[in-house]
């Protein structure tokens, strides 16, 4: 098998989320707790919150506490505090936000069993319900203050391989009083799956396991990376790499696409690919794939690059820059051919083809060879033009 190496760029992404090491892989609930780092002030809340809730509830002890909670099946034997384990390959990084939610609103019906099985080492590993655990931990630990945590669970086991939880996980990991589980972590696992299929010389689940495996090697190869963030953190955290669109990731197109993209940016756009522009040079790749039959050849991934270097005050000046210009225009299209269809507010998020639309306007606007943008303009793309001369 082909070595591959992670570039410098995208390196630090891939040793959070991605590097798939057997021997640092497994970790004791008390070791991913402790990684958390709470404050000694916020377990303090914590414990008092609970202890105010068990009081109320007349539960003194943890052999009480197991009384009022549900035990599934455990026809793979029992799990104990001390004996619990998560894979970091298995398991999506803990969110500490959530860990603290379930402790200070502790409900006893809203606890599930852990759902673990045998793997290969026979270890007990919990492919389910990882922050039920770990708040089961703080509330053994913390509140009843414990010094044998070899102490039950509510649990359910299953006969399962490594992959088969896996791909429960995938399925069964989202739901009420969970915490759903992201486009980026599906993408996570599935990259997982095929690295220890890799490394395990079993078979991969699907082709298009292994093509996504496949296509985010080839990104970080080349400094580019797909991120987690969401929402607001997306503004907040602009790195150099930072490619946020998981949609056109997973495309089914031709990977000539994703290679243009990756092509150009190594060239030299001298900008962060981020976020919430990176759909617009990606969605013009294919406009032009699609054009051309063809990718782009090296001589026009020069020309796109020496243009774009020197259009970084363009793209990002928040009053003139190019973001909002495509803000205005998609703005204005929309009130004038959507709205009176439609009635439903601006989409940005759903603008990927008017704003490659806009990206050869633009191209054109700035004096691009004709190579480099498409000339002959359908109703959409003519409106674009035309809307540049009020911008």
């Amino acid at each position: 098998m082909k070595k591959l190496s992670v570039a410098p760029t995208a390196l630090a992404h891939y040793n959070k989320y991605l590097v798939f090491n057997p021997q640092s892989d497994s970790v004791t609930l008390e070791e991913r707790f402790l990684a958390l780092k709470f404050s000694q002030r916020t377990i303090d809340e914590m414990v008092l919150k609970v202890r105010e809730y068990l009081q109320d509830r007349d539960v003194a002890s943890w052999d009480e506490l197991l009384q009022e909670l549900p035990m599934g099946r455990t026809d793979a034997g029992a799990l104990h505090l001390d004996e619990a384990i998560i894979k970091k390959s298995l398991q999506r990084t803990v969110v500490e936000k959530h860990v603290k939610n379930i402790l200070t609103d502790y409900q006893l019906n809203r606890v599930v069993s852990v759902c673990w099985f045998h793997d290969e080492n026979d270890n007990k590993v919990i492919w389910d319900g990882q922050h039920t655990a770990l708040a089961l931990y703080f509330i053994a630990r913390y509140v009843f203050q414990l010094k044998d945590m070899h102490v039950l669970i509510p649990n359910t086991s299953f006969n399962f391989t490594t992959p088969e939880a896996r791909d429960a996980y995938m399925s069964n990991g989202s739901g009420e009083g969970k915490e759903w589980i992201s486009n980026f972590e599906i993408i996570r696992q599935i990259f997982m799956a095929t690295e220890y299929a890799h490394q395990h010389d079993v078979p991969s689940v699907s082709s298009e396991h292994e093509r996504l495996h496949r296509r985010l090697w080839m990104m970080l190869e080349n400094g580019l990376y797909l991120t987690s963030l969401q929402g607001e953190n997306r503004f907040k955290h602009q790195a150099d790499g930072m490619f946020g669109r998981i949609p056109e990731f997973k495309d089914m197109g031709h990977d000539d696409i994703l290679q243009n993209y990756i092509s150009w940016y190594k060239l030299g756009p001298q900008r962060p690919v981020i976020h919430w522009n990176a759909i617009i040079p990606y969605e013009y790749f294919r406009d032009m794939y699609n054009k051309n039959k063809r990718p782009l050849t090296t001589q026009e991934l020069r020309e796109l690059a020496d243009m774009t270097s020197r259009w970084q005050h363009d793209f990002d000046n928040d009053k003139t820059g190019w973001w909002v210009i495509a803000k205005k225009v998609y703005e204005n299209f929309h009130r004038r051919v959507i709205y009176p269809q439609t009635k439903k507010s601006p989409l940005m998020k759903s603008s990927g083809e008017l704003f490659s639309a806009i990206f050869h306007g633009y191209l054109q606007h700035k004096g691009a060879s004709s190579s480099l943008y498409i000339q002959h303009y359908s109703d959409t793309f003519m409106f674009v033009a035309g809307d540049f001369k009020n911008v």
